[in-house]
């Protein structure tokens, strides 16, 4: 049972909105739901992205996904937020994400 994770692509614009929404069902609140494809394409994949996005694959089929974007404190330097980080079907469960940064750089902890 192999388990992968990978940054979405373009392509995967219309599962990152069912994605959504299935969240959003399992929320209790499909209606709070106004983001479109569209929206989501420009937004994620253009020249300057405001969110990235991780799709969670088990054996092949999509089984989670993680919002995350970057921010800048003149406090305390780089930012990562984490949203929505779901898990669905076998391995449902709590979902961390840890940032590591690159070598000799300073890192804010566990998002």
């Amino acid at each position: 049972m192999a388990t992968t994770i990978r940054s979405a692509t373009a392509a995967d614009v219309s599962l990152i909105l069912a994605l959504i929404r299935g969240l959003a069902e399992y929320e209790r609140a499909p209606e709070a739901v106004i983001a479109t494809e569209e929206d989501l394409l420009r937004d994620g994949f253009g020249p300057n992205p405001f969110y990235f996005c991780l799709i969670a694959e088990h054996e092949g089929k999509p089984a989670g996904f993680a919002f995350y974007f970057f921010d800048y404190s003149t406090g305390v330097d780089r930012i990562v937020f984490g949203d929505n980080n779901v898990n669905f079907g076998p391995i449902a469960g709590p979902a961390e994400i840890r940032y590591a940064p690159p070598t000799g750089q300073s890192s804010s902890g566990t998002v």
